[in-house]
């Protein structure tokens, strides 16, 4: 029974640790494409260049201009920034 208990008890750890580790993905990813939208739409800058720089191709630039973006803060929400 205590062997059980340890299993669950390691499987649990590693299924959180795995979550954190996607969620952390998951918001680096959200900053690399923030960071390409704005290198392309205000900078200006080249989606090869773009692509050079991170390591995704056109194709998924090109899918991440055409994505809706999230309003992240009340001033871009206000019509302001």
């Amino acid at each position: 029974m205590t062997v059980s208990i340890e299993t669950l008890a390691i499987v649990r750890d590693q299924s959180a640790g795995l979550i954190r580790a996607e969620v952390r993905a998951a918001k680096q990813r959200e900053r690399l494409y923030s960071a390409v939208c704005d290198s392309i739409r205000k900078l200006g800058l080249g989606i090869d260049e773009v692509s050079e720089a991170s390591g995704l191709t056109p194709d998924e630039i090109r899918r991440v201009l055409d994505e809706p973006r999230a309003l992240e803060d009340l001033a871009v929400l206000a019509g302001i920034s």
